[in-house]
């Protein structure tokens, strides 16, 4: 009995084999024709070709030349000097800083070393990091909150 139950658990999975070979078979089929069809329609020119703009079609948008861009420091702007209205320096002590390192390039503070305060939310920062920080973005790294001058 048991020899008539494995014939008929072969048997099963023979049958399985079979249909996922004729469902893989009739699928692959499928594809080929649709991809043959894809190919006879760029053959014959049924697909439009793709657009492309050309340097007149490209709207013009005007970029300010670096020299105009770094009006501040041609009439003798200090580097920092922007910086310097919103950020203020302090020595750096655990006990009245709200954070214990920089979240900007994650190094921990040293003792009487000084450090950047943002005024408007009194996070702590290295100077060179926040200094960078603020020169590409308006918010404190920390809280988001918009830098105002």
């Amino acid at each position: 009995m048991t020899n008539l139950l494995d014939i008929a658990l072969y048997l099963v999975e023979a049958l399985v084999c079979i249909a996922a070979l004729v469902l893989f078979a009739s699928c692959t089929k499928l594809c080929y024709q649709c991809y043959g069809l894809v190919i006879q329609d760029i053959e014959t020119r049924r697909i439009p070709p793709t657009r492309t703009l050309t340097a007149t079609h490209v709207p013009h948008h005007p970029v300010l030349p670096i020299q105009q861009a770094n009006l501040d420091r041609q009439a003798g702007a200090q580097p920092n000097g922007y910086l310097g209205k919103i950020t203020q320096e302090q020595i750096y002590d655990s006990s009245t800083c709200k954070n214990d390192n920089c979240v900007i390039c994650l190094k921990d503070f040293k003792k009487t070393k000084t450090i950047q305060l943002l005024v408007s939310c009194q996070h702590s920062f290295h100077g060179h990091c926040i200094n960078k920080w603020l020169l590409v973005n308006g918010s404190c790294p920390i809280c988001r909150e918009a830098i105002r001058s």
